[in-house]
């Protein structure tokens, strides 16, 4: 992606915490320029739990309220171009699925790859014979017992052996790497030294994060949701620098013997992020807090937070409604999904300035 950032409309200063690798970017979010999202006209609003896009195609999921489990777009006219998908026993349903990519290979095809969860693989599927009928996967890779759980798979080679992902229960790391031919598991530990009586167990879910990974440049970010803070890894694991968005502080979110104390009223922070081979784009909210999403989504604003590959913020904006996850479809144009006040999540689309 080229162009120029508009870095007047930003105001940042850099410090150093009492860790090296930590960094405080302190960010005046109300010189955030304003960006008007619109409600995209399609034939479908569900309750979308993800979206995924390549070439000229989108697809989103929707677990719960639709008879299907994944819906076809086209771009940039959004013309439903079918479904297919359902939870059930079958040889070609799903039980608890999530997207890990939408590719598009030189030949036109387009493969969505999901991880069947409770199924214990990961599949590719076919978009053009999904659409026909066929909705067999071309591929199936069986995850081995060691990989296990595993959530927010991104694939670290061609092969697809090799993948990072997370857990956010029983989990020994903020994140892992895991090699499936070889069966071997490495463990990524990191975590914010904030609750020292905090178990093993609980900092799964306590540091929640979103994972973006760059093969380009083999490095990994992770960003937290319930806390202001990216963390930046090499594909090794090891820690490069990790940034705090003003000061790390969530008053809601506190560890009694071990057990985590969230309430409706913990505030939320970087609720997703996506990356381009050199940018990164943030998701994040300024004093929300989980009830206030429950309640009220139409009066909550998404920030968009924009930084390079080495956690140097490039801009800032303003969203005109709360979007709580997108993708990128072209160089400044992005479709995501917002929350009405009926909890159903209609598409929307927005460009940044370049």
């Amino acid at each position: 992606m080229k162009g120029c950032c508009f870095i007047a409309l930003v105001t940042i200063l850099y410090g150093c915490s009492g860790d090296g690798n930590d960094i405080v970017a302190k960010i005046s979010f109300e010189n955030s320029k304003m960006i008007e999202t619109t409600l995209v006209t399609s034939e479908f609003t569900g309750c979308l739990n993800d979206i995924r896009s390549a070439g000229n195609k989108i697809v989103v999921l929707d677990l719960q309220c639709s008879e299907n489990l994944f819906y076809v777009f086209d771009y940039p006219d959004f013309k439903l171009l079918g479904k297919f998908g359902k939870t059930g026993r079958g040889p070609s349903d799903f039980d608890f699925p999530q997207i890990i990519d939408l590719e598009k290979k030189e030949n036109g095809e387009y493969f969505l790859w999901v991880n069947n969860v409770n199924r214990k693989q990961i599949q590719a599927i076919n978009l053009d014979s999904a659409l026909s009928g066929n909705e067999n996967p071309q591929t199936k890779i069986v995850l081995k017992p060691s990989a296990l759980p595993a959530f927010q798979i991104a694939f670290l080679d061609e092969s697809k052996n090799k993948f990072i992902g997370r857990t956010d229960h029983m989990s020994q790391g903020i994140f892992f790497i895991y090699d499936n031919q070889k069966a071997e598991k490495m463990w990524v530990e990191n975590y914010p030294n904030l609750f020292e009586s905090a178990s093993e167990n609980e900092k799964g879910t306590i540091f929640h994060s979103t994972l973006c990974i760059n093969t380009d440049s083999s490095r990994v970010l992770t960003a937290l949701r319930m806390f202001p803070r990216l963390n930046l890894f090499n594909i090794q694991g090891v820690l490069l620098k990790s940034l705090i968005i003003n000061k790390e502080a969530n008053s809601s979110v506190s560890v009694t013997d071990g057990k985590k104390l969230l309430t409706h009223q913990s505030e939320y922070f970087c609720i997703d992020a996506i990356s381009s081979k050199d940018k990164i784009y943030v998701n994040y909210l300024v004093q929300t807090t989980y009830q206030d999403i429950t309640d009220h989504p139409e009066k909550i604003k998404s920030y968009v937070l924009v930084f390079d590959w080495s956690l140097h913020l490039l801009n800032t904006f303003k969203l005109d409604r709360y979007v709580e996850k997108f993708v990128q479809v072209k160089e400044n144009e992005f479709v995501g999904y917002s929350v009405d006040k009926d909890g159903l999540k209609p598409l929307v689309k927005f460009a940044l300035p370049l």
